[in-house]
């Protein structure tokens, strides 16, 4: 079991990463600004074919 102050600081830890964004949903935030919500749109299934081998 985890003391009280590392149960804190883990959490806090894990918020922020929560928080911050990661570099594939910026590109599709990026990409949907500029070409509109079909070019997002293609963005965000770009990404998941792309993903999709590392997880098969």
């Amino acid at each position: 079991m985890l003391p009280a102050a590392n149960a804190w600081a883990f959490a806090l830890a894990a918020f922020a990463l929560i928080l911050i964004p990661g570099p594939s949903v910026l590109f599709v935030i990026g990409r949907s600004l500029s070409l509109g919500r079909k070019g997002g749109f293609l963005s965000v299934l770009g990404n998941a074919l792309g993903a999709l081998p590392a997880v098969c």
